[in-house]
């Protein structure tokens, strides 16, 4: 039986960068404008297809658990909803979600690759502005910040000594608030989903 430290197992010093695809859920209510100024209030759930990214920088302080920093995003570059009675469905442009929390990454048998991981912390949302075009009304864009957490849990392969590869499904929900350029307050609350592909130096 080997030690858990050394080479092919996961100790000390950990980076991880990963990419894959998902979705977002945004359920916000907020303030619409119209040509004329404010044309009342928007409530509904803005979804769309989101590539997904993760940076995540750590240490092994015992046996098998991760501490550390890490960076979750989901942009959606487009997103569709109906916000409010006899308005027609806005369109809306790039928008971000992204948790910025303290990390935690287990892994069962440090000898291999199957682990749990789990963060909270900051979140920011990023909303592109929504178009409607009957009456021609819009969403402002505006930034929202608030809380977040996110989980996930996957299983990696090693690619030699020291680097692995492997798949990391994961669920991001947080919660924020935000106004825009003309004073309209925002609430929003984010559920993402992703499949990542991920490379850990460990």
């Amino acid at each position: 039986m080997r030690l858990a430290t050394g080479h092919f197992v996961h100790d000390g010093f950990y980076f991880r960068f990963a990419g894959g695809i998902g979705g977002v859920s945004d359920k916000f209510t907020g303030d619409g404008r119209g040509n004329d100024g404010p044309s009342g209030p928007l409530d509904g759930t803005v979804s769309g297809f989101a590539p997904a990214t993760e940076v995540a920088l750590g240490y092994t302080f015992f046996r098998g658990w991760v501490f550390g920093l890490a960076i979750d995003t989901l942009t959606m570059p487009r997103g569709s909803a109906t916000l409010a009675d006899d308005v027609s469905n806005f369109e809306f442009k790039t928008s971000q979600s992204a948790h910025y929390g303290l990390f935690v990454d287990y892994y069962l048998d440090p000898l291999r690759g199957f682990h749990l991981q789990a963060s909270g912390g900051i979140a920011s949302y990023v909303m592109g502005q929504g178009d409607a075009d009957d009456p021609p009304t819009i969403a402002p864009p505006h930034a929202a910040v608030g809380f977040g957490f996110m989980l996930g849990v996957g299983n990696q392969w090693w690619l030699d000594r020291d680097w692995s590869i492997g798949v990391l499904p994961r669920l991001m929900l947080a919660w924020s608030s935000g106004s825009d350029e003309f004073g309209g307050s925002f609430s929003h609350r984010t559920f993402g989903y992703s499949l990542l592909l991920s490379a850990t130096y460990h």
